[in-house]
């Protein structure tokens, strides 16, 4: 079983271009998208207009709490709008201008390596949690062994 159908996802794609989002976005046809969308287990927009994809991340963050990612390879300004607005921004650095590599959290030099990025900082997002938990626990215990020990040394606290 896979993950899509784990989480009850139709193993499919949305894919849509610009001139298709110019009649949905602005129409009663927008929460039919959204709901597609989130049936899909990828969604595709390509050739679309700067506006436009910061018109469906904004479709996206009003009616979820899900996290974001912008991909974006700077051949076109539309990257460099998009990208700020998502949680997570991805810039792939290359021949072409450097701007979406400067709006980004994140830059990288080829598109193959962004499984080898999500999965190194999700791996250091889950040492980082582990470390506070403990250090929390530590700090917790110090303060509870100070309180318990104040009454067998014979000291009052002020």
């Amino acid at each position: 079983m896979t993950q899509e159908e784990r989480r009850g996802l139709t193993p499919a794609a949305l894919i849509t271009d610009g001139s298709s989002l110019v009649y949905i976005l602005d129409s009663e046809l927008e929460e039919g998208l959204f709901q597609l969308a989130c049936s899909c287990s990828v969604v595709l927009y390509c050739g679309v207009a700067p506006l436009q994809k910061v018109g469906m991340v904004a479709l996206v963050k009003k009616r979820t709490a899900d996290k974001t990612l912008a991909i974006g390879d700077g051949a076109t300004a539309s990257d460099v709008s998009m990208i700020p607005m998502e949680d997570v921004g991805v810039g792939i650095s290359g021949q072409e201008d450097r701007q979406a590599v400067m709006a980004s959290d994140s830059a990288m030099r080829q598109f193959r390596f962004l499984d080898l990025l999500l999965l190194v900082h999700g791996h250091w997002n889950y040492q980082r949690i582990g470390y506070m938990v403990l250090y929390s626990f530590y700090r917790n215990a110090v303060s509870c062994m100070h309180i318990d020990i104040q009454p067998i040394l014979g000291v009052r606290a002020c």
